[in-house]
């Protein structure tokens, strides 16, 4: 019997488990909105933001848009666009965050 109610404990302990990742993986993607402005931390590089949709809608060719200094090694980019992709970067292939 306890063999039997473990199995069971078991199957359903699964079953949530599959479930949990179908509904949070639908929950994780997120998107920034025209207006929305993000910000970067860096290690003492000027950070350029390069930010896409697809493949053919970005906010300018590699490496980006270079950031705005808002103090110490804090920079922002205000978007443009409904942009879900982005990569902080130093204008170079060498960092990128």
């Amino acid at each position: 019997m306890k063999k039997k109610s473990n199995r069971i404990i078991s199957v359903i302990l699964a079953a949530m488990l599959v479930v949990t990742s179908i509904v949070t993986s639908g929950l994780i993607t997120t998107s920034a909105a025209t207006g929305d402005t993000v910000y970067c931390e860096t290690d003492g590089f000027e950070p350029y933001c390069y930010m896409w949709i697809d493949g053919k809608t970005n906010n300018g060719s590699w490496p980006g848009v270079k950031m705005t200094k808002v103090e110490d090694n804090i920079y922002s980019y205000t978007l443009d666009n409904d942009y879900v992709n982005i990569i902080f970067n130093n204008g170079s292939d060498s960092k990128k965050t």
